[in-house]
This record gives C-alpha cells, sequence and structure tokens, in this order.
C-alpha cells in the first residue's frame, strides 16, 4: 500500500502607496487665514497561507509506504512614500502654517503548515511527514514634511511634522507527525522547517514612487525640515520628526515521530527555525541649508524614534522568537533508533539614526531647542528542544541534539547639533541642544537536548546540548555646538548628551542522557555553552570652533549609564546502568565581554 498527500500554498500580498500634497513651483498665496498642506496615509498587509495534509496507508502485505508534505510560502511587500511640501513659494498674510505627514503602515502574516503520516503493515512501514513555511516580509517607508525655498511672512504658529508608525507582526509555525507501525520493520521521519524574515530594503531614486525624496537609501526614512527661504515673523516655529516601528516575528517548528514494530524500529525527528529582522531607520529633523527663521516665540527642532515628546515614555520594540522542539519515539522486540535534532536561530539586525540639527541657518527667537531622542527595546529568543526515546527487548539506541543561536546586532547614531549657523536668543530660557540614547537589548538562547536508551542487552544514549548567544552594540550619543557657530543669548546653554544602555545577553545549554539494560548500558552526555558581548560606545558632549556670548551660565555635560550583563550555564548529566553501566558528561560555560 502506497499513500501519499501533498498541500503547496503560495501566497503574495503587495502594496505600493504614494500621498504627496504640495504647493509648490513660484506659488504666491495671500491667504488672509490659515494655511494647511497634509497628506496622509494608512496601508495595511494582512497575508494567510495555511496548508494541511494528512496520509495514511494500511497494508496486510509486504510494504506499506506513507508520505505527507505541506508547503506554505508566504510574501508582503509594502512601498509607501508620503511627502508634504512647501517648495519655492511665497506666503503672506496668513495665519498658522502647517506641513504634516503622516504614514501608517502595518503588515500582519501568518504561515502554517502541517502534515500527517501514518503507516501501518503486517510487513515494512515506512512513514514520512514533511513541513516547511517561508514567510518573507519587507517594507520600504518614507515620510517627508518640508518647507524649502520658500518665503513666509508674519505666520502664526509654524508646524512641520512627519510621523511614521511601522507595525510588523509575522507567525509562522510547521508542525510535522509521523507515525509508523510494522510486524518486521518500522521507519518513521519526520521534518519540519520554518524561516521567517523581515527586512527592508532599497530602492530607485528615480521610480515614479520615490522620485521626490532624492537621496533615501534606508529601510524607514522620516523627516521633517525646513531648508533654504525665510520664515521672518512667525509666533513660533516646530520641527518635529517622529519614527518609529513595532516588530514582532515568531517562527515556530515541531517535529515527532514514532515506531513501532516487533522486529526493529527507526525513527527519526528533524525541526529548524530561522527568525531573521534585518531594520534599517533614520529619523531627521533640521533647519538648514542658510534657512533664515525668526520668531517671538520658540523654535523647536525634535527628532526621535518614539511617538511624542521625550517624556513619553513609548519605546521601539522589536522581538524576534525562534523555537524548535522535536520528539523521537522507537519501540521494538529486537532493535531500536531514535534521532531526535533541533535547531533554533535567531537574528536581530538594527542599524538607525535619529538627528536633530540647525546646520547653516539664522534663527532669532525667544528659544532655541535642539532634541535628539532613541528609545529602543530589541529582544532576541531561540530555544532548541529535542528529546529521543528507544526501547527494545534486545538492543535500544538514542541520539538527541539541539543547537540554539541568538544574535543581536545594534548600530546607532544620536545626535543634536547646532553647525554653521548664527543664533540670536532673546529670552532668559535656556538655549538646549540635547541627545539623549537609551536602550535595552535581551539576547538568550536555549538548547536542551535528553536522551533515553531501555533494553534487555545493551543500550546507549548520546545527548548534546549546544547554546550561543552574541550581542554586538556599536552607539554614538553626540551633542555639539560647533563649525563656526555663533550664539548669542539672554539666558543660559546647555550641551548635553545621555547614554543609558542595558545589555543582556545569556545562554543555557542542558543535555541528559539515560542508558539503561539488563547487560550493558552506556551513556554520553555533552553542552556547550557561550555568551558574548561586544560593546562600544562615544557618548561626547562639544562646544567647539564657535563664539558663544550667554548672559546665563554654559554647561556642556557628558553622562553614560551601562549595564552589561553576561551569563552562560552548561549542565550535563549522563547515567549508564546495567551488568556494565558506563557514563561520561562533559558540560562548559564559556562567556566574554
Amino acid at each position: 500500500a502506497i499513500s501519499v498527500a501533498v498541500a503547496v500554498v503560495a501566497v503574495e500580498n503587495s502594496a505600493g502607496t504614494t500621498v504627496r500634497a504640495a504647493i509648490e513651483d513660484g506659488s504666491g498665496l495671500d491667504a488672509g487665514g490659515n494655511v494647511a498642506v497634509s497628506a496622509e496615509n494608512t496601508t495595511k498587509i494582512s497575508t494567510v497561507g495555511v496548508a494541511a495534509s494528512i496520509s495514511v496507508s494500511a497494508s496486510s502485505g509486504s510494504v506499506g509506504i506513507s508520505g505527507a508534505g505541506s508547503v506554505v510560502v508566504t510574501n508582503s511587500t509594502m512601498t509607501n512614500a508620503v511627502m508634504a511640501e512647501v517648495s519655492g513659494s511665497n506666503l503672506s498674510n496668513v495665519g498658522n502654517v502647517s506641513v504634516t505627514a503622516n504614514d501608517k503602515a502595518e503588515i500582519d502574516t501568518v504561515g502554517v503548515a502541517a502534515a500527517i503520516s501514518a503507516g501501518v503493515s503486517s510487513g515494512v512501514s515506512v512513514s514520512l511527514a514533511v513541513s516547511v513555511t517561508l514567510a518573507s516580509i519587507a517594507a520600504q517607508t518614507a515620510t517627508l514634511a518640508r518647507i524649502s525655498d520658500s518665503t513666509i511672512t508674519n505666520p502664526g504658529i509654524v508646524n512641520v511634522f512627519a510621523r511614521s508608525d511601522t507595525d510588523i507582526n509575522t507567525v509562522a509555525v510547521a508542525a510535522s507527525v509521523s507515525v509508523a507501525v510494522g510486524s518486521n520493520a518500522a521507519i518513521g521521519v519526520a521534518a519540519a522547517v520554518v524561516r521567517t524574515n523581515v527586512s527592508g530594503y532599497d530602492y530607485d531614486d528615480g521610480s515614479d514612487t520615490f522620485s521626490f525624496l532624492p537621496g533615501t537609501q534606508i529601510a524607514g526614512t522620516t523627516e521633517a525640515s525646513i531648508l533654504g527661504g525665510s520664515i521672518t515673523g512667525a509666533s513660533s516655529v516646530d520641527v518635529h520628526a517622529y519614527g518609529t516601528n513595532t516588530i514582532t516575528t515568531t517562527a515556530v517548528s515541531v517535529a515527532a515521530a514514532v515506531s513501532v514494530s516487533s522486529n526493529a524500529a527507526i525513527s527519526l525527528a528533524v525541526a529548524v527555525g530561522v527568525a531573521e529582522v534585518d531594520m534599517a531607520h533614520a529619523v531627521l529633523a533640521k533647519i538648514g541649508d542658510d534657512a533664515v527663521v525668526s520668531a517671538s516665540g520658540a523654535v523647536d527642532v525634535d527628532a526621535a524614534n518614539v511617538i511624542g515628546p521625550i517624556s513619553n515614555p513609548d519605546r521601539m520594540e522589536i522581538d524576534t522568537v525562534s523555537i524548535s522542539a522535536v520528539l523521537s519515539v522507537a519501540g521494538s522486540g529486537s532493535f531500536a533508533l531514535a534521532g531526535a535534532g533541533a535547531g533554533a536561530t535567531a537574528t536581530n539586525n538594527v542599524t538607525g539614526s535619529v538627528e536633530a540639527e540647525v546646520d547653516g541657518a539664522t534663527i532669532t527667537a525667544n528659544q532655541l531647542t535642539v532634541d535628539a531622542l532613541d528609545r529602543t527595546d530589541v529582544s532576541t529568543l531561540s530555544v532548541a528542544a529535542a528529546a529521543a526515546i528507544a526501547v527494545s527487548g534486545t538492543a535500544a539506541i538514542s541520539l538527541a541534539g539541539a543547537v540554539a543561536i541568538s544574535r543581536t546586532e545594534y548600530q546607532m547614531t544620536t545626535q543634536a547639533a547646532i553647525l554653521s549657523s548664527q543664533i540670536n536668543q532673546l529670552g532668559s530660557s535656556v538655549l538646549r541642544v540635547q541627545a539623549t540614547s537609551d536602550a535595552e537589548l535581551d539576547t538568550l538562547a536555549v538548547g536542551v537536548a535528553v536522551a533515553i536508551s531501555a533494553s534487555g542487552t545493551a543500550s546507549v544514549a548520546a545527548a548534546f546540548g549546544v547554546s550561543i548567544a552574541e550581542a554586538n552594540v556599536s552607539s554614538s550619543t553626540v551633542a555639539l555646538i560647533g563649525a563656526d557657530s555663533v550664539i548669542d543669548t539672554e539666558g543660559s546653554v546647555l550641551v548635553r548628551a545621555y547614554d543609558q544602555m542595558v545589555v543582556d545577553t545569556d545562554t543555557v545549554a542542558v543535555s541528559l542522557s539515560v542508558a539503561v539494560s539488563g547487560v550493558a548500558g552506556i551513556g554520553v552526555s555533552v553542552s556547550v555553552a557561550t555568551a558574548s558581548n561586544t560593546y562600544g560606545a562615544m557618548v561626547q558632549s562639544k562646544l567647539s570652533d564657535s563664539d558663544v556670548d550667554a548672559e546665563g551660565n554654559v554647561s556642556v555635560t557628558a553622562d553614560s549609564i551601562a549595564e552589561i550583563e553576561v551569563d552562560g550555564i552548561g549542565v550535563a548529566v549522563a547515567v549508564g546502568g546495567g551488568t556494565v553501566g558506563i557514563a561520561g558528561s562533559v558540560a562548559a560555560a564559556i562567556t566574554s565581554t
């Protein structure tokens, strides 16, 4: 008897959106009221793929074969470009002027593949179950609010605001179950493979979608800027750029194989899970390119990768989880072999910049503040668990191996700066240039392997557990007044760089082998756990090559708080029992910072 079942599902979802609002090309506007230029976009992609296969064979003859296979492939792609701009225009006799660009992107992906195979034969039974899930997500967003090369005379409040909020949720599951029952021999094999990848990608500047965003070559870009031109007699001027991401990725692979025979039983189960996030983002708030700005109130330049002001407790969050689990069971009257292997890999690669700057501008205001804020949480978790059980009247062998790997790569630049600018602050408030970075990085890998053998004559059990956790961190936090800037203020000057970093890297490897026999039992266990941190940070506050005339205090401070912890635990236990019992175990934990 031969039975085969196959299910294949492929789903592709793509969305490309361009939203643009502009006053441009020499337009003259005498509004007599408020002017609002607004570009808003909300895009959501939901992708779901499910495949299931069931195969059953029953034979009274010599051979029964059953095979089940399920494959799910999902691909989600999003390209959003949102722009609001006043360019090369003259605005007079106006009230408040707002230039706002808002982009909300959401991608939800679910992929599930399941395969069940069962074979029964009075002779030889072979059962095979394989499931594969592949999920790919690519997102490219660009959000821009800008006033460029324009003249705005005597407005009220001028607000240039760009906000980008990207939310990505991915769940991928593969599950396989194989059962073989044969009088003479039984072979059961189950395999499950999962791979998820979340990434940004570069695009061509000359494309139709992004042609109005020259020079943007990163997965997510958020910019609010005033470049060139003049804004005179304003009540206040705010330039705010907020760009954040929330990414949750989960990959789960599960496999179970069972074989039963009166003569020989062989059972093999393998599960592999890979979860990857590769993200790059940039947030920029800027007044520059020879822009002239004057306001009776405050001028505020603020960039952050969280939504809202510095006092807001929100954080950018990236969570990546990979879990693989396998169970292999073999039982026979003469010979039983059970093998189980699990591998799980979770990787976060995060690169970003948050910059607030006044570069090549002339500003006259009651107060000037330039703030850059990075507040990020990154969590990376991998778990691999394997169990093999072999029971036989004569000889039994069980082999189990589990490997878990977690890697975190984090590179961030946070900068607040006044460069090559002329600043005249009329009020007694503090002229503030402040860069703040606050990140928490958690990396954990857990590998557990269990092998158990029992027989009447000879038993062998071997278990191998390996876990590797790595964190590589590079951070630059800079607050700067320099490049021939001239500062004249009736108040104080504060230049401050503050960095707070928590890096926690942990690894656990456990192996257990038990071999029990009436004559000879041999148990071997090996566990290796490695954890490493590479941390480099520059925290700099600097006033250089500039003239500062302040009625109040001038404070230039740089503060750094770093909590770096690395832990490794390796446990290996081996038991050998019988007339002759042999057991050996080796455990190692290696940590470095």
